[in-house]
């Protein structure tokens, strides 16, 4: 311990200290520490319990005045002598306040956007895919934000909040719905991580949580699918012929984007799916109609007969088309009729083609709907057969039908605009629809005995 001075540190004492330390009389262990550069701090220096020496920063002076130091080194001073560590407590205090900020909302959000591409998936087997994690993320920092939540340890979160966040969407039951998913799926790996012991979306009663939307009923109509087919002529190449493909091909629109010339067979007329671009992660077999093989051949031609490579690569950047928003506008405009989603698609042709006696499993296997997933008990468990000669037949009916209804709105549009065809037939893109056009008046006229 070191020993009192005669005096008291003074404020002019203080300020006129040389380089060295000066002790106080008054409270054993405080003292200022001058340095030659002229910087003074006040120190309190005592010996723990342990035995070990310690120094304890109090402050600087001249930002603390001497009584405000000396008022604060008694105090040390009592708690060192009932046994106390304040070091030990300060850097105790300090660590909490590091595992606070590491603990903060948005810093875990980070980690958990990190940790996102790993998760295993929720439909299926492997994990989610780039393109979800990425939404996952987003819509947690989403929710976040909604709630003011930044800077806050995510163990402050309380269900109130989560109430606050579905209150201020409630006019939005789809958005309210999806950020209360994402949030709950992030404290819930918040939880498992060891951040929080229980996952405030659980307290939120059922009937407060956003409801699920109506089920999607919507199925378009052959003609309707012949106008959208005829829009697509408003778009640049590829993405007409890619709209094109979606409307003959009941795939995903990913999927469709995704289709690379390696994967397809155009003298036997099959586009084999690997899992890496199917929903399920399942590799897939799709049998291409005349129509689609047309459209195909034309693209194929177009762009020189390549062996590898994206089919219909954004005119942009060559990547993967990415604007479906952008295309259905445009579409939607020039068909007057905007009543529809990519995703229809598949449901028309499902719907459509059980019309025309498609059995539901042939239709769930073009589709690559699991069978676990559409039929329940046994037969959903033990029934795994592809029937691939009855989907040829299916899309074969589809294609047919779609030709029929195609050539019947071109042969009306031809017949209405003779002028406005002359003067556009000359882009890229109408010379490609009307080299696949001709093909598809072939293919209607020698697939009419293929409909019921």
């Amino acid at each position: 311990m070191p020993k009192r001075s005669e005096t008291n540190i003074t404020s002019r004492a203080a300020e006129t200290s040389p380089p060295g330390l000066m002790w106080d009389r008054e409270v054993s262990g405080f003292g200022l520490r001058t340095l030659s550069s002229g910087a003074r701090t006040w120190l309190f220096k005592y010996r723990a319990l342990d035995g070990g020496q310690h120094w304890h920063r109090i402050g600087t002076f001249p930002a603390m005045t001497v009584d405000d130091a000396r008022k604060e080194a008694r105090a040390l001073r009592t708690a060192v002598d009932k046994g106390k560590d304040p070091s030990k407590e300060r850097e105790e205090e300090r660590e909490a306040a590091r595992a606070a900020r590491a603990a903060a909302v948005e810093k875990l959000a980070e980690s958990y956007a990190k940790a996102l591409p790993g998760r295993p998936s929720l439909r299926g087997s492997g994990a989610i895919s780039a393109e979800h994690a990425a939404a996952e993320a987003a819509a947690v920092r989403n929710a976040i934000a909604r709630m003011k939540l930044e800077g806050r340890p995510v163990s402050a979160i309380a269900p109130a909040d989560v109430l606050g966040l579905l209150h201020l969407e409630a006019a939005r039951p789809a958005t309210a719905r999806m950020l209360f998913g994402a949030f709950g799926r992030f404290l819930e790996w918040c939880r498992d991580a060891g951040h929080l012991t229980s996952n405030p979306c659980d307290a939120i009663p059922r009937a407060k949580r956003p409801k699920p939307p109506p089920a999607r009923r919507r199925v378009v109509a052959l003609p309707d699918l012949a106008r959208l087919w005829i829009a697509s002529d408003v778009l640049p190449a590829p993405l007409g012929e890619l709209a094109r493909l979606l409307i003959a091909l009941p795939v995903r629109r990913g999927e469709g984007a995704r289709l690379a010339w390696q994967d397809v067979d155009l003298t036997a007329g099959v586009w084999t799916l690997p899992g890496a671009i199917t929903k399920n992660g399942d590799p897939h077999r799709i049998a291409l109609h005349p129509l689609a093989r047309a459209l195909l051949h034309a693209r194929h031609k177009a762009m020189g007969k390549p062996t590898s490579g994206l089919a219909f690569p954004s005119p942009r950047a060559s990547n993967e088309v990415t604007a479906w928003t952008g295309m259905k506008a445009d579409m939607g405009e020039a068909a007057g009729f905007r009543a529809w989603t990519w995703h229809d698609f598949r449901r028309s042709f499902a719907s459509l083609m059980a019309e025309r006696g498609v059995a539901e499993p042939v239709a769930d296997a073009v589709l690559n709907h699991r069978q676990s997933g559409t039929r329940g008990g046994v037969l959903g468990v033990y029934q795994h057969a592809q029937r691939w000669p009855e989907q040829k037949a299916a899309m074969e009916k589809w294609g047919a039908a779609l030709a029929v209804v195609i050539a019947a709105a071109q042969r009306k549009r031809n017949g209405s605009h003779p002028r406005l065809l002359k003067q556009t037939s000359s882009t890229p893109q109408k010379m490609l629809s009307r080299r696949t056009d001709r093909s598809l008046a072939r293919a209607s006229l020698s697939m009419r005995a293929v409909l019921p």
